[in-house]
């Protein structure tokens, strides 16, 4: 959702619907294997003079996650049809780490003057469910406005691993239990969420290794170093081609209909 921390900013942005056309609106469902992307910030009412120097400055937009595809790809292409539209330079910062905690704890303690957006996806939610203790409030720091896209996920191996199905991962996770490895974007985060989800379903325990984010977990299973991840197809997208991960879609159609060249 798009948060603001005015009335003034959450006119102007409410007002233009530019940005839409690049993200096709769909409806916010509870399915676990989705990551929903939307924007908030500093929430509070700011002087008239300091919304009228906001607008001089550049817009700074914290993305909690590492530059690269996903979150960052997505959050940039966003600031670029929301600048023209409200003239605006708009600054993407990047704030990675502690599965989006530190990057929105950056934006709730910003200046609530208008000029700080932060752009975050379903680990918002799963922390402030699973963490004992934040360093904001979830609900009183950051104002919501809208959703901005949802992603499937996929679930992507590792070449080297001897299995050719779900079936085979399955039993190899069986036989050698918390021997088969998954990455995540980190603790709490949606990649997370999904491969725990997925290991008590069909009875299997593997062991997690947290990233900083989705690239630099992609970029270790492809090198080895974690054997499988269930990644936004957005993210997977630049490792499944030939000689990366193999990916098996958790909605084939869906999958599909994103990538036709992809071996789905």
């Amino acid at each position: 959702m798009i948060g603001y921390s005015d009335k003034a900013l959450a006119a102007r942005i409410k007002g233009t619907h530019t940005f839409s056309l690049a993200f096709r609106e769909t409806k916010l469902v509870c399915v676990p294997f989705f990551r929903f992307i939307f924007l908030a910030a500093a929430t509070a009412a700011a002087l008239a003079s300091g919304q009228a120097a906001a607008q001089d400055r550049p817009l700074r937009l914290i993305v909690p996650y590492p530059p690269g595809p996903g979150v960052d790809l997505i959050a940039r292409t966003l600031s670029t049809q929301l600048s023209q539209t409200l003239r605006q330079q708009i600054v993407v910062d990047n704030r990675p780490g502690a599965g989006s905690v530190i990057g929105v704890d950056l934006a709730a303690k910003s200046p609530p003057d208008g000029n700080t957006l932060l752009f975050v996806n379903l680990a918002y939610a799963i922390n402030a469910a699973m963490l004992t203790k934040l360093p904001y409030d979830p609900l009183r720091d950051l104002s919501p406005v809208t959703v901005v896209a949802t992603q499937p996920h996929i679930l992507v191996v590792n070449p080297g691993i001897p299995v050719k199905t779900l079936r085979d991962l399955i039993a190899l996770a069986k036989s050698k239990p918390s021997e088969v490895t998954y990455a995540s974007a980190g603790n709490g985060t949606g990649p997370q969420l999904v491969a725990e989800m997925f290991s008590n379903g069909v009875g299997v325990r593997m062991n997690h290794i947290p990233y900083k984010g989705a690239n630099p977990a992609l970029t270790d299973v492809v090198g080895g170093h974690a054997q499988i991840m269930f990644a936004t197809l957005v993210s997977a997208l630049p490792h499944v081609q030939p000689g990366g991960c193999a990916p098996w879609p958790s909605r084939p159609r869906s999958a599909r209909a994103t990538c036709p060249t992809c071996r789905l």
